[in-house]
């Protein structure tokens, strides 16, 4: 009796080896179009539509890509099978409100299903009888035009940071002010990292004081269960383009030193 179902097994085995082998045969894509947008945070979003199909193991992901040919700057969004509904993948791509003024065209796009099987579709002028891609069916383009000419890619600079007091009480405030600049778009966050000598961080958060160059937060007494005094030790500063720096007490090779040195005491 084991040996009937022995081969009963063998056979279900073979059979399921022989389908999962069968998918040669890479997805298709029909379409894609740009059909609204949205400004969200730093990003101007744009909301893909992408009809695509596979006929055998079904669709793992796909990759469209976006390229302004003027500077070749390039943004892309990957679609998964969670962002299918009604007949096509649907997703939101973030491009920086700050991008230079420009068009971007759709420059590719990358199916692959879930036997591993992947088709490119490119513009029809980067088709070739070696690069074994598909010209793509459709060629929506994206228009920046926000107002912005010059490509942000420095990141802010940090002027000076100072405390208004060095020693805290129990439900005593320390005030940590910092002046920081940034040439083109704006700075965005800046944040001040504080160490005791076991290595326990305190991280505050500087919001802007009105339209100056003066960043400010504060650190509470009794938020901090830890007392004992803390050491600057590294402050992180971004611009709206997306640029960051990043200034340390004993910066590693390559990164940037502090120029200030401040601590404070958090008594018991």
């Amino acid at each position: 009796m084991k040996r009937p179902l022995a081969l009963a097994l063998s056979v279900l085995l073979l059979c399921g080896t022989a389908a999962a082998a069968a998918d040669t045969a890479p997805p298709n894509l029909s379409s894609v179009a740009v059909t609204d947008t949205r400004v969200k945070d730093n990003d101007e979003q744009f909301y893909l539509v992408v009809e695509a199909s596979d006929a055998g193991s079904g669709i793992d992901h796909i990759t469209v890509r976006f390229e302004n040919p003027e500077n070749e700057r390039t943004y892309s969004k990957v679609l998964r099978p969670s962002d299918y509904s009604d007949g096509a993948y649907r997703g939101w791509l973030s491009i920086n409100y700050y991008e230079p003024d420009g068009v971007f065209q759709l420059d590719q796009v990358t199916l692959m299903d879930n036997a591993g099987n992947r088709r490119i579709y490119c513009r029809r002028e980067d088709v070739t009888k070696n690069n074994k891609k598909v010209a793509l069916p459709s060629n929506p383009t994206i228009t920046m035009q926000n107002g912005f000419t010059t490509l942000d890619e420095t990141p802010p600079v940090l002027v000076g940071l100072a405390l208004d007091d060095v020693t805290a009480k129990k439900n005593v405030e320390i005030t940590v002010t910092a002046q920081v600049t940034d040439d083109l778009t704006g700075v965005d966050s800046v944040q001040a990292r504080f160490e005791n000598a076991s290595g326990k961080g305190i991280l505050v958060t500087l919001e802007r004081e009105g339209e100056t160059d003066l960043y400010s937060g504060t650190v509470k007494n009794t938020s901090v269960k830890e007392k004992g005094e803390y050491t600057l030790v590294r402050v992180t500063a971004s611009d709206r383009a997306g640029n960051r720096e990043r200034w340390y007490r004993n910066p590693a090779e390559g990164k940037l030193q502090l120029t200030v040195s401040v601590s404070f005491t958090l008594l018991p």
